[in-house]
């Protein structure tokens, strides 16, 4: 359960539904659940990103639950697959062929 929904619209729209996954409070794949009671999992990595650093081009990353927080969003929920399937999406850097990202520096009023 969302840990901002508390009627039921708001669960309607924000939970994402239960699914079985590995990990551990001592594994790579970091998840945490409750003593005593059962292993549903109450915590964990919301973001994972592995890189060599042998060779910085070569980096991957994956986000808990998609990159976006709006549950309207194609993107909210799109990683859940991927990350409960341990796979990882190329990260570009600065040396990779990617196109100019543009910045907009915000300066406020006087």
């Amino acid at each position: 359960a969302h840990p901002a929904a508390q009627t039921p619209l708001q669960h309607a729209l924000f939970d994402i539904p239960k699914q079985p996954h590995q990990g551990g409070a001592s594994t790579l794949a970091n998840a945490g659940f409750g003593l005593g009671s059962t292993f549903n999992t109450r915590t964990g990595a919301s973001y994972r990103f592995i890189a060599d650093l042998g060779s910085p081009d070569s980096m991957h990353s994956i986000t808990w639950p998609g990159q976006s927080g709006h549950p309207g969003s194609t993107h909210y929920a799109d990683q859940v697959g991927p990350y409960l399937a341990d796979d990882y999406f190329d990260t570009l850097s600065e040396g990779d062929d990617a196109e100019s990202t543009s910045f907009i520096k915000l300066v406020p009023e006087a």
